[in-house]
């Protein structure tokens, strides 16, 4: 993940494909497919460090998760904190403490004050 390429994807992706995540996707093989992408996303932007994820990338990645999470938690997606807390133990600390930051921000943005 460096650069513009992940940007296009992660900005196609969440207002394309979000609104049909609570409506089209009702397999349970989808629902862990889309879990295990983002994650495996967020688990990329804390392991590296050379070259590190520029910051916009981690933005939209946080946007996309706490999205994703609004949608899925608790009903198709239970672990989600589990999963992410999860995610923060490997890698790079300083990375992990940045992206859980950025995650809760955006959760709180999309969920909790309902954006």
């Amino acid at each position: 993940m460096s650069g513009s390429k992940e940007f296009l994807l992660i900005e196609i992706f969440t207002p394309s494909i979000a609104p049909q995540l609570e409506t089209r996707i009702e397999e349970r093989s989808d629902c862990l497919v889309i879990q295990q992408t983002l994650m495996g996303f967020v688990g990329e932007a804390i392991v590296s460090t050379n070259p590190p994820v520029p910051p916009f990338i981690k933005n939209k990645l946080s946007q996309c998760v706490s999205l994703v999470a609004k949608i899925y938690f608790p009903d198709k997606w239970p672990l989600f904190l589990r999963d992410f807390l999860a995610l923060l133990s490997t890698g790079n600390p300083t990375n992990a403490e940045e992206m859980f930051c950025r995650v809760l921000d955006a959760v709180d943005e999309t969920i909790v004050c309902g954006a």
